[in-house]
Protein backbone atom coordinates (compact mmCIF):
# COMPACT_ATOMS: atom_id res chain seq x y z
CA UNK A 1 0.00 0.00 0.00
CA UNK A 2 1.53 3.78 -1.07
CA UNK A 3 1.41 7.05 0.76
CA UNK A 4 -2.38 7.45 -0.98
CA UNK A 5 -3.59 4.02 -0.09
CA UNK A 6 -3.52 2.66 -3.57
CA UNK A 7 -2.96 -0.98 -2.46
CA UNK A 8 -0.62 -3.58 -5.34
CA UNK A 9 -0.65 -6.95 -5.95
CA UNK A 10 1.57 -9.60 -7.58
CA UNK A 11 2.23 -12.73 -7.97
CA UNK A 12 5.70 -12.45 -7.05
CA UNK A 13 8.56 -9.93 -6.44
CA UNK A 14 9.73 -10.11 -10.23
CA UNK A 15 6.08 -8.68 -11.27
CA UNK A 16 5.74 -6.64 -8.14
CA UNK A 17 8.97 -4.96 -9.43
CA UNK A 18 7.81 -4.78 -12.89
CA UNK A 19 4.16 -3.10 -12.06
CA UNK A 20 6.20 -0.17 -9.95
CA UNK A 21 8.99 0.72 -11.59
CA UNK A 22 7.70 -0.21 -14.91
CA UNK A 23 10.41 -2.23 -15.91
CA UNK A 24 10.84 -5.62 -16.13
CA UNK A 25 14.04 -6.27 -13.98
CA UNK A 26 14.87 -10.48 -13.81
CA UNK A 27 15.07 -10.71 -10.16
CA UNK A 28 14.51 -14.44 -10.76
CA UNK A 29 17.95 -14.13 -12.94
CA UNK A 30 19.66 -11.73 -10.61
CA UNK A 31 19.77 -14.18 -7.88
CA UNK A 32 21.56 -16.69 -9.96
CA UNK A 33 23.86 -13.78 -11.12
CA UNK A 34 24.91 -13.62 -7.43
CA UNK A 35 25.79 -17.01 -6.75
CA UNK A 36 28.10 -16.56 -10.15
CA UNK A 37 25.56 -18.66 -12.20
CA UNK A 38 24.29 -17.98 -15.86
CA UNK A 39 21.48 -18.70 -15.37
CA UNK A 40 18.57 -18.35 -17.97
CA UNK A 41 21.28 -16.63 -19.84
CA UNK A 42 22.90 -18.79 -22.86
CA UNK A 43 25.10 -15.41 -23.83
CA UNK A 44 28.06 -15.02 -21.24
CA UNK A 45 31.27 -15.06 -20.38
CA UNK A 46 33.61 -16.64 -17.90
CA UNK A 47 37.11 -14.96 -17.03
CA UNK A 48 40.47 -17.00 -16.53
CA UNK A 49 39.47 -18.91 -13.63
CA UNK A 50 36.15 -20.13 -15.01
CA UNK A 51 34.11 -17.78 -13.08
CA UNK A 52 31.12 -16.05 -14.59
CA UNK A 53 32.10 -12.33 -15.99
CA UNK A 54 29.80 -11.18 -17.97
CA UNK A 55 25.84 -11.93 -18.89
CA UNK A 56 23.89 -10.91 -21.41
CA UNK A 57 19.85 -11.71 -21.26
CA UNK A 58 17.09 -10.83 -22.89
CA UNK A 59 13.94 -10.65 -21.29
CA UNK A 60 10.39 -9.09 -22.50
CA UNK A 61 11.99 -7.29 -25.20
CA UNK A 62 14.75 -5.57 -23.37
CA UNK A 63 18.75 -6.21 -23.30
CA UNK A 64 20.13 -6.71 -20.10
CA UNK A 65 24.22 -6.60 -19.53
CA UNK A 66 25.61 -7.44 -16.23
CA UNK A 67 29.29 -7.20 -15.51
CA UNK A 68 30.86 -9.16 -12.50
CA UNK A 69 33.84 -8.12 -10.68
CA UNK A 70 35.68 -10.83 -8.48
CA UNK A 71 37.23 -9.71 -5.70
Amino acid sequence: MDNKGQRYTADDAEEMIGKLTGMPIPLNSLRQWILGLPGDATDYKLDDQYRLSEVNYRQDGKNWKVGLRWL
